[in-house]
């Protein structure tokens, strides 16, 4: 029996089809909130994203693509780049590790440290920190702004995320408001209050949330040009559609809560 070339493309093809259709089973099965805001088609394009940025790490076998691919929701699409979390740049990068199953199972046991710290083992402390931008941000927003402004967001993060706050580095907070400085400025969001609000969805969503397959409403939000007399500012729709992000978590947090 002869392959031809023809018949390999198509196995391949078939394989690769087949690995993306478990790995959206997987997100579904356990991100059930989070396939709820994207979809299969948005859950495809994570599946995609987070093969390429594993395979760029020599993590090539199917156990330690779905292991990659497992800690971008929590942490965010971007996280190999993010200051705030320089162990995973750290173990990412590490020369001195020469097997990619020692790589990822180190950068799961630390990815799940950090999370069972500042989120909860049950994601106790993410439903108070949902519960907090809900009810406080209006009023802490406003207070962020009255002095300096990079004082005022930290103060913010602080008291918005205070587990989360401990474990960052002081480097990576200045790192974090610079950030944020210049693509507020890119997307034209120029008022102090917006400048807040995208540091803090910056520090709370991950590092380039704006490029994140994750968040395909606030990334379309930002990339809106902005035309005059065209209705509510682009921080203030930014601010709302994360709002009604968080209305829907605490939404579905309750009603398994009530289930359960």
């Amino acid at each position: 029996m002869i392959i031809r070339q023809e018949q390999m493309t198509v196995f391949s093809e078939k394989a690769a089809q087949d690995f993306e259709r478990r790995m959206v089973d997987h997100l579904r099965e356990n991100f059930p909130f989070h396939y709820s805001q994207w979809g299969p088609q948005t859950a495809r394009a994570i599946v995609g994203f987070a093969t390429r940025k594993a395979e760029s790490y020599g993590l090539s076998t199917q156990r330690e693509i779905c292991l990659y691919l497992t800690l971008l929701p929590s942490l965010g699409a971007s996280f190999d780049q993010n200051p705030l979390l320089p162990w995973a740049t750290e173990v990412l990068r590490d020369s001195a590790i020469r097997e990619s199953r020692v790589r990822i199972e180190r950068l799961v046991g630390r990815a799940m440290e950090f999370l069972d710290a500042c989120q909860g083992k049950k994601d106790e402390r993410l439903v108070e920190w949902a519960t907090t931008v809900k009810q406080q941000w209006p009023r802490m927003i406003p207070e962020a702004c009255r002095g300096e402004l990079q004082s005022g967001a930290a103060l913010l993060l602080k008291k918005s995320f205070p587990e989360k706050f401990a474990r960052v580095p002081e480097s990576a907070l200045r790192d974090l408001f610079e950030e944020a400085v210049g693509k507020s400025q890119f997307y034209e969001i120029r008022s102090p209050a917006g400048i807040v609000v995208y540091t803090a969805l910056l520090f709370l969503l991950g590092w380039r949330f704006d490029e994140d397959p994750q968040l395909p409403t606030l990334a379309q939000i930002l990339r809106q040009p902005v035309q005059p007399g065209s209705g509510a500012p682009k921080e203030r729709r930014l601010y709302e559609a994360f709002i009604a992000l968080v209305d829907r978590f605490l939404a579905w947090k309750e009603k398994g809560a009530v289930n359960g």
